[in-house]
């Protein structure tokens, strides 16, 4: 989809629910296996000397954590150091970010909010807080945090992140502008480019959308979900045949012929709000849905900036 990472922020909330279910089990894991790497301090509690752990030995082994993959036990070690410090924007921050990872986005923006509140010049706090509600549908309040962190500095994945909201309520041409002065800082960027040839093809002109999409596909760094979005293109402009070429580059003949007869499909719908509907179907990845859709769709496959 787009991509506030690369293909509109898509996420992975159906893993989610998994990864929290386990979180629990993974917890007494974590502190079992971390145990000696967390210095303790002593301290003097009603008169009795105590030995708590450290508040930045544990961050740092949570970052650390975070750093292997593995989110849930990163979760609870941050929420071991908020139960400890609850003003620690590091902890604070870090769970906003394992919590994200694990698909528990609602919290995740409890999290980016007591960051934020902590730190209100945060530009990481102000971006987590931007991308979170993009995962959540809610791209008109993303706008105002990016906006305001753009205030502050520039950065190609703000950028892209007011880019994918300002796409997610139809202003395209906002969106296109925003993408566009994105790329000046970073011409490389994939997802910039990427999303900036899936906003045009939102908005009716295929032609350009092509133009960027060839950029990006021709990448060694391009991958099979960015080619299919140019098949998607090509076959938009009248050119079933070099899209089927271009699909082919991933899949074998089989499902290239099924694709491009999906993505026909989309091209024959005469009404523009259909098309655009199944269009956004394809960047969500949910090729079976767009007959039922109208209108914008929660995003799935703009990438999210990577944090």
């Amino acid at each position: 989809m787009l991509d506030i990472s690369g293909n509109i922020m898509w996420i992975k909330a159906r893993q989610g629910l998994s990864a929290i279910c386990l979180m629990g089990l993974l917890t007494a894991c974590a502190d079992d296996h971390l145990t000696n790497n967390i210095r303790a301090e002593s301290v003097v509690r009603d008169g009795k000397k105590t030995t708590t752990p450290k508040i930045n030995s544990i961050i740092r082994v949570a970052q650390a954590t975070a750093a292997r993959g593995d989110w849930a036990i990163a979760v609870s070690l941050y929420r071991r150091a908020i139960k400890l410090r609850p003003k620690n924007f590091d902890a604070a921050y870090g769970l906003a970010r394992a919590l994200n990872k694990v698909g528990a986005n609602v919290e995740a923006l409890k999290a980016f909010q007591r960051a934020f509140k902590l730190k209100p010049k945060s530009v990481d706090a102000m971006r987590g807080l931007g991308n979170t509600l993009i995962m959540l549908d809610r791209p008109a309040a993303a706008i105002r945090h990016f906006e305001r962190a753009l205030n502050r500095m520039e950065d190609p994945r703000l950028y892209n992140g007011i880019a994918v909201a300002y796409d997610l309520t139809d202003d395209y041409k906002a969106a296109q502008a925003f993408y566009r002065v994105g790329l000046k800082t970073n011409p490389r960027s994939l997802s910039l480019r990427n999303n900036l040839g899936l906003s045009l093809m939102l908005s009716g002109d295929v032609e350009a959308a092509n133009g960027e999409l060839r950029k990006v596909v021709a990448s060694p760094k391009a991958s099979e979900r960015h080619r299919l979005n140019l098949a998607l293109g090509l076959v938009l402009a009248g050119d079933s045949k070099t899209a089927e070429s271009v699909a082919r580059f991933d899949l074998n003949n089989r499902a290239a012929q099924d694709q491009i007869a999906y993505f026909e499909t989309i091209k024959s719908l005469a009404d523009p709000t259909e098309t655009r509907a199944a269009i956004r179907a394809h960047i969500r990845g949910d090729s079976q849905e767009f007959i039922k859709m109208r209108g914008p769709s929660k995003p799935r496959n703009y990438a999210v900036p990577a944090r």
